[in-house]
């Protein structure tokens, strides 16, 4: 396999707490990894900087061997712990604005069936059980077809 993640000395520091350190990894291209540890052990903040919605204090973060350009939010998908949506939308109309944010996407149609959403797909968002919508943002990660998929405690 090829190596799809790639990071060295990944160091992270908020003012005098390193929360983050010298962090070396490699993602394979199909491999499942997870970050494991206790409350205030670096994940979150190793997750963030990873997906590029934090700058490392140092270290090196390769995707597909090259330094992370813009175009790597387009390849990647993110389900957050938690996710606010815009009100009044149905799950098939949440999954049509996320697909809008991508140059690319899946077929809607699909994103329904993979994820379990036929029952719900004409439902506010809003009204759906506790693993209704954890299906539902799994879905708006995956709607891009994303190489890479972060996950950040997908079992909450």
């Amino acid at each position: 396999m090829s190596v799809l993640l790639s990071v060295r000395g990944l160091t992270h520091r908020y003012g005098d707490f390193t929360a983050v350190n010298n962090i070396n990894l490699d993602i394979e291209a199909g491999q499942c990894f997870g970050l494991l540890g206790p409350n205030g052990a670096g994940k979150s903040t190793t997750l963030e900087i990873l997906e590029g919605v934090l700058k490392p204090t140092q270290g090196d973060i390769r995707y597909r061997g090259l330094p992370i350009k813009k175009n790597f939010k387009q390849e990647i998908g993110i389900q957050f712990q938690s996710t606010t949506l815009p009100d009044y939308l149905t799950v098939k109309d949440c999954l049509k604005l996320f697909a809008s944010f991508y140059q690319s996407h899946a077929p809607i149609s699909h994103l329904i069936e993979l994820c379990q959403l036929q029952e719900v797909a004409n439902q506010l968002h809003f009204t759906l059980s506790g693993g209704q919508k954890q299906r539902l943002l799994l879905a708006l990660s995956l709607v891009n077809d994303p190489a890479l998929l972060f996950l950040d405690e997908p079992t909450t």
